[in-house]
């Protein structure tokens, strides 16, 4: 058997394997109908039939989101799963190729068969003895290797775009140990655990977040708020709230900086609080008259996107703001509207709806004045 025919038999049988081990698994992971109630016909004029009949579709709307996140998850275990078994039959079969069946698409005009073998494997001829490569080849190989290299250093691990599964999401923020980022979708009430090194959404979890403007991440609560009330989540029960603030103004923006909560209202104060069991103000400063679709503070500094013009600027916090730098982010903003944005080390992150994408740009590459 030549070493085609080997190959080939070899990857069948990866692919063979890796569908008996999931089929059961994918079979198992279906929608089942709720169970919905009767609904009569002259319901309108039954009024005491009428509001137990709207509880239980709201409950049976709730279970439909329910099941949905859970079956979200199931299938992002079971993704990560098969990741995992690939990568373990690479590492134990370094010759062999990934199954086609998880394979990229083969590039255009290039047979799949070639596309699917590495560049550099020469094609096996017969003849005795190991075939010999003449020291030029070996010499361009490496240059080629390390010019690639290069390349996706610099080039590839400053890109982040992830197209996110639902139509719209907000509360935007980061972990403050810079590896994750949190996004809901108020509409399902889920949360989305997005993993950076990663680029995949590592988990969808039930939230409560019915009309949820805003939310933040200290490291161990999330805090989030309707407009009118600000509340802790605990990690444990579904995220419920803990307990509940009533600040003076309504809150149309949250943001954690490391040590501090901080609160934008829509009457232009932005709020220091020192955030434990419950909320303490501490300071309070006016915010610039600019438009924007969040805050991101980072020690004494503010941030502001304004979405229209894509103008990103930068405060010295104090009485009055005064202005620090701005720069042009318009050209590389996403498509879509923004919706929110934060601000962590060099990056900036952008959330956009219609369509739904998160997305990272480098500051390096953004000309402040």
């Amino acid at each position: 058997m030549g070493f085609k025919e080997r190959k080939k038999k070899t990857v069948k049988e990866g692919k063979d394997a890796l569908l008996e081990k999931y089929s059961a698994l994918l079979a198992g992971v279906k929608l089942r109908p709720p169970a919905l109630p009767r609904v009569l016909a002259d319901l309108p004029g039954k009024e005491a039939r009428k509001y137990p009949v709207l509880q239980e579709l709201a409950a049976a709307r709730q279970d439909i989101q329910d099941e949905f996140s859970k079956r979200q998850l199931e299938l992002l275990d079971i993704k990560s799963r098969i990741e995992e078994d690939i990568a373990a039959v690479s590492k134990s079969r370094p010759a062999q190729p990934a199954p086609e069946l998880f394979k990229e698409p083969a590039a255009a005009g290039v047979p799949a068969e070639r596309a699917a073998q590495p560049e550099s494997e020469p094609e096996l001829q017969p003849g005795p003895g190991p075939r010999r490569f003449p020291a030029w080849f070996i010499a361009a190989a490496a240059v080629c290797a390390a010019v690639f290299g290069l390349y996706k250093y610099y080039a590839g691990l400053d890109k982040f775009s992830l197209q996110l599964p639902f139509s719209s999401a907000v509360g935007l923020c980061l972990d403050p140990e810079g590896g994750r980022v949190f996004l809901v979708d108020p509409q399902r009430q889920v949360l989305l655990t997005v993993v950076i090194a990663e680029n995949r959404i590592k988990a969808m979890q039930s939230f409560p977040s019915e009309g949820l403007k805003a939310l933040a991440f200290d490291g161990s609560s999330f805090w989030s708020s309707d407009g009118d009330v600000i509340r802790r989540h605990g990690p444990a029960g579904g995220y419920a709230a803990l307990s509940a603030y009533k600040p003076w103004q309504k809150v149309s923006f949250l943001c954690w900086d490391g040590n501090h909560l901080w609160a934008a209202s829509s009457a232009g104060e932005l709020t220091r609080y020192i955030a434990g069991q419950a909320l303490k103000p501490e300071d309070i400063f006016s915010m610039p008259k600019t438009e924007t679709v969040g805050i991101s503070i980072s020690g004494e500094k503010l941030w502001l996107l304004d979405p229209e013009s894509g103008k990103l600027s930068s405060y010295r916090l104090g009485l009055k703001p005064e202005p620090l730098n701005s720069a042009d982010v318009k050209a590389l903003l996403p498509r879509g509207a923004v919706t929110g944005f934060a601000i962590n080390g060099e990056y900036l992150w952008v959330l956009t709806a219609a369509p739904a994408e998160l997305s990272r740009i480098n500051l390096k590459n953004v000309k402040l004045y």
